[in-house]
C-alpha cells in the first residue's frame, strides 16, 4: 500500500492564500451591506449573499483538505480519504487517465457510478504515481484526439477524397484564426477610434450572433470549442473576446431606474443563452468535471444579453438630455479579482437620486473633491433612463 499526501509546498500555498481569499468574499458583502440601499436592488441582495458565503465555505473546506486528505493506492484499488466523502476506483475498473486545463491528472473508470480521482504535481511524490498510471492505463486524451481527427478526415460530406477533406480542414482553421485575429483588433480600435463607437457596440452585439448562426447552419467544421483539447477549428476566443468587451463596457454605463431593463435583458440574455447552448450542446449539462464550464458560459451569456440592451438604450439614444449641476464629494477606483479598475464618482443630492457614478480614468484623473460637474440626464432608446457625467 502506498499513501500521497499534500506536499509542503502545497499546505504553504493555502496557509497564504485561503485567508485572503475567503476574506475578499467577506469583503464584497461587506461592501455590499453598506452601501446606499437605494442604488442597489433588493435582488441583489438575496443572490449575492448565499453566493459569496458559500464560495467562503468552499474555500475553508479546501483549505482543511489540503491538511487532511490522502490519496491511497493498495493492491486492489486506488481511493481518498479526508473530510470530502471518499472517492474509490477499483484498479480491474480504471478506464484511464486525462489531463485538465490546470494539468491536474484524472483518473476514469469504467464503472458509471464511481467518480473520477483528480491529482496534481502538488502532491507528494506525484511523478512516481503519474509514471505507474502512464505505464499501465491508455492516455484518454490521445485517444480521443486520435478518434476526433479519424472522424475529421473520415468525413466523405466534407470531401470526396482524404485530400480534400484535410485541405478544407486547413482552410476551416484558417479561417478561425482569422476570425479570432481580427475580434481582438476591433477590440483594440475601439479603444483608439472614439468616433466609430456606436459601429463597434454594434459589431459586438451582432458578431456573437452571426457567427452562431453560421455555425448552426454549417457543416460542423468550424465549432466554438470551449474545450481546448478539441481537434475542430475555434472561434471561441473571437466569441468571448466580443462578449466580454461588451460586458466590459456595459458595466461603465450609469442606469437611473432598472425598471424597464429587465424584461428586454432577460428576453435577449435567455434568447441568446438557448443559442449558444444549442450551438455547444457537448459542453452543456453533460458530466460534473463541465459543469463549472457550463455555469461560467451562462452567466457570460446572460451578461451579455442584459448589457447589449443597456447599450442599445445609452450608445443610440438620440434624446434631448435634462442638464442638472452638481458637486463631487468623493471618488475612489477599486480594483476587481479579474484586476478590471473601476473608477467610482460621489456626488452631493440632485433630482436624480443616483449618488455614485462610473467615469472614464480621464475624467476620474481630472476630477476633485468639491468640484462643480454636470449632469445630463436622457429618457434613453428603451425608455430606461441613464445618466452622463462631465465637468
Amino acid at each position: 500500500m502506498r499513501e500521497y499526501r499534500a506536499s509542503k509546498l502545497a499546505k504553504i500555498i493555502a496557509i497564504i492564500g485561503a485567508p485572503p481569499i475567503c476574506g475578499s468574499f467577506g469583503f464584497v458583502l461587506f461592501q455590499l451591506y453598506t452601501a446606499d440601499p437605494a442604488e442597489i436592488p433588493t435582488w441583489i441582495y438575496f443572490v449575492a449573499t448565499p453566493i459569496f458565503v458559500g464560495l467562503g465555505g468552499i474555500g475553508l473546506v479546501a483549505l482543511i483538505e489540503v491538511f487532511f486528505s490522502k490519496l491511497v493506492v493498495d493492491a486492489e484499488k486506488i481511493y481518498t480519504t479526508g473530510p470530502l466523502p471518499r472517492r474509490k476506483i477499483m484498479l480491474s475498473d480504471i478506464k484511464g487517465y486525462r489531463t485538465d486545463e490546470r494539468n491536474r491528472i484524472i483518473i476514469e473508470s469504467r464503472n458509471p457510478r464511481d467518480k473520477k480521482i483528480r491529482f496534481s504535481g502538488l502532491l507528494e511524490h506525484a511523478d512516481e504515481l503519474a509514471a505507474w498510471l502512464y505505464k499501465n492505463y491508455p492516455n484518454l486524451d490521445a485517444l480521443a484526439a486520435r478518434k476526433q481527427m479519424e472522424e475529421l478526415t473520415g468525413n466523405t460530406a466534407l470531401g470526396f477524397t482524404a485530400t480534400e477533406r484535410e485541405t478544407k480542414l486547413v482552410t476551416a482553421r484558417k479561417l478561425a484564426l482569422v476570425t479570432n485575429i481580427l475580434s481582438f483588433v476591433a477590440i483594440i480600435a475601439m479603444g483608439i477610434l472614439p468616433a466609430f463607437y456606436k459601429y463597434f457596440v454594434a459589431l459586438f452585439i451582432a458578431g456573437p450572433v452571426v457567427l452562431l448562426a453560421v455555425l448552426k447552419m454549417g457543416n460542423g467544421l468550424i465549432r466554438i470549442g470551449i474545450d481546448k483539447k478539441n481537434e475542430y477549428p475555434s472561434v471561441f476566443v473571437a466569441i468571448g473576446f466580443m462578449m466580454l468587451a461588451l460586458i466590459l463596457k456595459g458595466t461603465a454605463l450609469n442606469i437611473v431606474d432598472h425598471s424597464n431593463a429587465w424584461l428586454p435583458a432577460a428576453g435577449f440574455g435567455i434568447a441568446y443563452f438557448i443559442m449558444f447552448a444549442s450551438v455547444t450542446e457537448e459542453y452543456f449539462f453533460k458530466g460534473t468535471d463541465k459543469v463549472a464550464k457550463s455555469v461560467t458560459a451562462a452567466f457570460m451569456v446572460l451578461a451579455y444579453g442584459s448589457y447589449s440592451v443597456l447599450l442599445i438604450n445609452c450608445v443610440y439614444d438620440t434624446s434631448a438630455p435634462q442638464l442638472y449641476s452638481t458637486v463631487i464629494v468623493n471618488k475612489h477606483a477599486h480594483t476587481t479579482v479579474e484586476h478590471i479598475t473601476n473608477y467610482e464618482v460621489e456626488i452631493s443630492e440632485w433630482e436624480g437620486g443616483k449618488k455614485r457614478m462610473n467615469v472614464a480614468k480621464s475624467l476620474y484623473d481630472s476630477l476633485a473633491v468639491n468640484d462643480r460637474v454636470k449632469i445630463y440626464r436622457r429618457a434613453g432608446v428603451l425608455k430606461i433612463p441613464w445618466v452622463e457625467l462631465s465637468k
